[in-house]
Order: C-alpha cells, then sequence, then structure tokens
C-alpha cells in the first residue's frame, strides 16, 4: 500500500497540511485561471462582456455546488478507508462516487439549460448582457459533466494523499485555455462564446488526461461493467455530501442575490463585482488547497482511529489559512486599484472594484477559518453541522443586504457580505471547539 505522504498519520501536522496542500494551491490556481484568463480577455471586449460572464456563474455555480457533493463525499469516505488500509472499500466508494456523480451531473446540466433564461430574467439582467450571457451558460452547461468527473476523480486521488497528479492536469487544462481563448475569442471572432468553448475543450482534455491516468492506477481502476454497486455506500457519500452540496448551493444562491441587488447599479457594477469576485477567489485558493489537505488528514487519521491528532489537524489547517489570507488581505487592500485595472481600463469599473475589494478583505480573512473547519467537519461525516451555520449566514447575508443597501447604497452591500463572514467564522469555531470526534486520546502531538 503506498503512502504518499509520511507525515498524515503521524510526524509533524504543519508539515502534512503543508506538503498535502501545495501542489492543490498550484492546481486550483491553475483551475481559477480558466475564468480569469476568459474574464482578461472579455474585459477587452467591453463591460458588457464582462458583465456577461459575471451574472452567468452565480447560476452555473449553483448547477456545480450541487454535484460537488458526490466528490466531497468521495473524498471523505477514500480517506477514511484508505486511513483505515481498507482498499477494497476505497475502491467501491471511488467507483459508486463516479457513477453516481455522473448520473446527477447529466440531470443537472438539464435542468442549467432551462431554467437559466428565467433566473437572468429574476435577477433582472436585459439587452446584449441578457443574450450574451444566454449562450455563455449554454455553452459551459455542455462542458460541465466533464467538470464534475474531474472534481470526483480528483477527490479519489486526494483522499488517498495524491495531491501532485491533479495539478499536472490543471497545468495542461490552463494551457490549452490561455492558449485557445485569444483565438476563439478574436481571430475566429465568436467573442463571448469562444470563451466558453476555449473553457469546455480544455475540460475535456483534462477528463481524458484523469481517465488515462487511472488506467495504470495502484488500487483503482474505472469500470464500465459489472459495477459493484454498494447501497450503504452510496448513502454514506450522500449523508456528508449533500449538506456540504447544500452548504456551496445556499452560498451561491446568496450571491445570486447580491448580483441582483447590484445589477439595479448597471453594467458597471456587476462588471466591478464579477471582477472582484474572481479576483477574490483566486485570493482564497491557498485556503481552499489546506482545506482539501484538512479532509484527507483529518479523514485518514479518523479512519485509523487517531481522534485528537484528527481534530488537531483542523485547527492547524484553520491557522495556516488565517496567516496566509491575513498576507494576502493586507495586499489585497493596499493594491486594490491596480488588480481591477488588469482587467479593465475603464474607470468607473475600477473604483467601484476597488471599493469591493477592500471592504471585503475583513471577511475574506476569516473566511479561512469557516472554509478549513467545514472540511474538518465534512472529514468527520459531520458536513450538516457546518450547512446549518452557513445556511444562517446566507440568510443574514442577503437581508443585511437588502437593508444596508437602502441606508448606504452600494457600499452596504459590500459590508453586508462582510459582516455575516465574521459572524459564521465565530460560530463555526466555537462549534468546532465543542466537538468531540468519538473518544480522545490523552497523548500530545506533534502540531509543528
Amino acid at each position: 500500500m503506498k503512502h504518499h505522504n509520511p507525515h498524515i498519520l503521524e510526524g509533524s501536522l504543519t508539515k502534512g497540511v503543508i506538503t498535502l496542500s501545495t501542489p492543490i494551491i498550484f492546481s486550483m490556481f491553475f483551475q481559477s485561471l480558466l475564468n480569469i484568463v476568459d474574464t482578461f480577455w472579455l474585459g477587452r471586449l467591453g463591460a458588457e462582456a464582462v458583465a456577461a460572464v459575471s451574472v452567468s456563474w452565480p447560476i452555473i455555480f449553483i448547477v456545480i455546488a450541487l454535484a460537488s457533493g458526490v466528490s466531497i463525499g468521495c473524498n471523505a469516505l477514500v480517506a477514511k478507508y484508505y486511513g483505515a488500509k481498507d482498499l477494497a472499500s476505497a475502491n467501491q466508494a471511488a467507483e459508486n462516487s463516479i457513477w453516481l456523480g455522473a448520473f446527477l451531473a447529466l440531470f443537472l446540466t438539464i435542468i442549467g439549460f432551462f431554467v437559466s433564461p428565467s433566473l437572468f430574467r429574476f435577477i433582472g439582467v436585459q439587452g446584449e448582457v441578457y443574450k450574451l450571457a444566454l449562450i455563455y451558460t449554454d455553452i459551459i452547461f455542455v462542458g460541465t459533466a466533464f467538470v464534475f468527473l474531474m472534481f470526483i476523480l480528483g477527490a479519489i486521488l486526494r483522499g488517498e494523499g495524491d495531491t501532485k497528479t491533479a495539478m499536472k492536469i490543471a497545468i495542461g487544462i490552463n494551457v490549452v485555455n490561455f492558449v485557445l481563448d485569444p483565438v476563439l475569442i478574436f481571430l475566429a471572432g465568436w467573442g463571448v462564446a469562444g470563451a466558453a468553448v476555449a473553457t469546455v475543450i480544455a475540460n475535456i482534455l483534462g477528463l481524458v488526461a484523469f481517465l488515462v491516468f487511472f488506467q495504470t492506477h495502484e488500487w483503482f481502476r474505472l469500470r464500465f461493467r459489472g459495477v459493484d454497486f454498494n447501497l450503504k455506500q452510496i448513502k454514506d457519500i450522500l449523508f456528508i455530501g449533500v449538506p456540504a452540496s447544500l452548504r456551496n448551493v445556499s452560498n451561491a444562491i446568496g450571491t445570486f442575490f447580491i448580483t441582483k441587488i447590484i445589477a439595479g447599479y448597471g453594467a458597471a457594477a456587476v462588471a466591478a463585482y464579477g471582477i472582484g469576485f474572481r479576483l477574490d477567489s483566486l485570493g482564497v485558493l491557498p485556503v481552499v488547497a489546506i482545506s482539501s489537505a484538512a479532509v484527507t488528514m483529518v479523514g485518514q487519521n479518523f479512519g485509523a482511529g487517531n481522534y485528537q491528532r484528527a481534530k488537531n489537524s483542523g485547527w492547524i489547517s484553520s491557522g495556516l489559512g488565517l496567516v496566509l489570507l491575513g498576507v494576502i488581505g493586507m495586499l489585497t487592500f493596499i493594491f486594490a486599484p491596480w488588480l481591477i485595472n488588469i482587467f479593465t481600463g475603464e474607470k468607473e469599473v475600477i473604483d467601484i472594484g476597488s471599493t469591493f475589494l477592500r471592504i471585503r478583505t475583513p471577511g475574506l480573512v476569516f473566511s479561512a477559518v469557516i472554509m478549513t473547519l467545514s472540511a474538518a467537519f465534512q472529514a468527520f461525516h459531520k458536513s450538516h453541522y457546518s450547512f446549518i451555520l452557513t445556511l444562517l449566514r446566507v440568510i443574514s447575508m442577503i437581508v443585511m443586504a437588502y437593508w444596508f443597501n437602502d441606508l448606504f447604497g452600494l457600499s452596504g452591500v459590500w459590508w453586508a457580505v462582510t459582516v455575516s463572514s465574521i459572524i459564521l467564522a465565530v460560530a463555526i469555531t466555537v462549534w468546532y471547539a465543542l466537538y468531540q470526534p468519538k473518544e480522545v486520546e490523552e497523548k500530545p502531538e506533534n502540531l509543528l
């Protein structure tokens, strides 16, 4: 049985989290560059093109969030079985996750085609932005199933502690997208549609790379015949994944309503929010990676019966995330106008986007706690804990956004997002401190 990281089950927790998360950081960085590169090139077409993609992503993310729960459940289960050295069950969990994810992805993609026009109208999108947004989402939905399957295949590898393979594939995907974007947007003259087609092609090639790799994998190979469906495992995957998925959906719905409010301020405000949101997403990538590493660390130790080490893995992950986002938040606050200017030269968009980034900074820093401790709860098969808190946070954010918008205008909306994040961070910290995973070992752990 191959061990990809000697620090997962013994030794320094800090080294374990860092060595696991570093390849994931690069992997997710390159994955996020798909959207960043799209926004960069579309910014050359004008605010309407950027606004179209900006209003599209809350809707696309709702669909992705619904299906992503399967990969979250897969990651937690594979890590648990791998930590317990039960490779047969790990293989079965991986196989069940893939077929469950494929079915769910297809179902949700079809729904996405039919509901997106109504959702755009509900937000208040009109004219050229509405037309371009529909073109973009329709093409992206064609390739959504490929993204879902890559999520699950990557989750299988993370569960066993291999975080380098997904990084290499993500780099390849981004290179393809980087080359195709200007070709299809400008040379072919496809505009927004070209950006979407480039993304889909890159994701298809990424999935092919994953499938080729798994043909020679040590303990798991994808079968198309004689699949051993295990209802108990499917139930466990859903038990872990559904609350985590609903948590992501809750966040997406929150973003959806925030976008609806912002749409009332015009295309420049929507474009600024879209650029700021992507920069925000890029900024939290190191902590998203740490959170993924936390699922593996907590999950494998949980499966091995190292309950105190499992819980401490969550604390260490949270602390590392806070330090990283503290630095990133400070740099974002200082260089906000320059960051927005990378994507557009329009002064109104730069001014609005800079204000958003600066007000968002405290919430960005505290999101490290939310993401890492939520990941730890997922690994403990308690993802419904973080879902409950996230749902309350989203409800409060929406209420505050409408209220603060009336009182303070657009800046009030940004403050609602930040304040709700800080409240959730405090709440989840208290809950995690009170939680005891089964038995607690008395022996001290090597945290550093």
